[in-house]
């Protein structure tokens, strides 16, 4: 892969009353550091084709895909190269998670208790969208 071009990835917030699903990462970059859960688009996917896919992947979790946050270039770091990356809310009526692929872990977490340094700057994603999520 070119990786001077720009890749699309794509990334979840997975909220249940004061709970978000968080991943550990279990491959470089940041390997061991905590993440939103999601990936990269494949070719011939859509984004939402592609979030679904990581997150059964990665969380085991089938997903509602409730709605497009935005693009957040200026706020995630990627060492491999330049991203496009698109946040989504999700929501699900499942609670057991199951870490798979590049994920060490998955776990529902305290938005107290949530780091404040993620991976990739997933951070910053989390404090410009968790006030304004809707309660499930």
């Amino acid at each position: 892969m070119d990786r001077s071009q720009h890749r699309v990835t794509v990334d979840a917030i997975i909220r249940r009353e004061d709970k978000i699903v968080l991943i550990r990462r279990g491959a470089d970059p940041y390997k061991g550091t905590w993440a939103l859960p999601g990936g990269h688009v494949d070719a011939g996917e859509t984004p939402k084709e592609a979030l679904k896919r990581e997150l059964r992947e990665e969380t085991g979790l089938s997903v509602e895909i409730d709605r497009q946050l935005g693009e957040h270039a200026e706020l995630i770091h990627d060492p491999r190269g330049p991203v496009i990356p698109i946040t989504y809310y999700c929501s699900t009526d499942e609670t057991e998670l199951d870490a798979g692929t590049d994920a060490a872990a998955a776990v529902w977490r305290e938005i107290s208790a949530i780091p404040d340094e993620l991976a990739f700057g997933h951070h910053h994603v989390l404090e410009k969208h968790l006030e304004g999520y809707p309660s499930n």
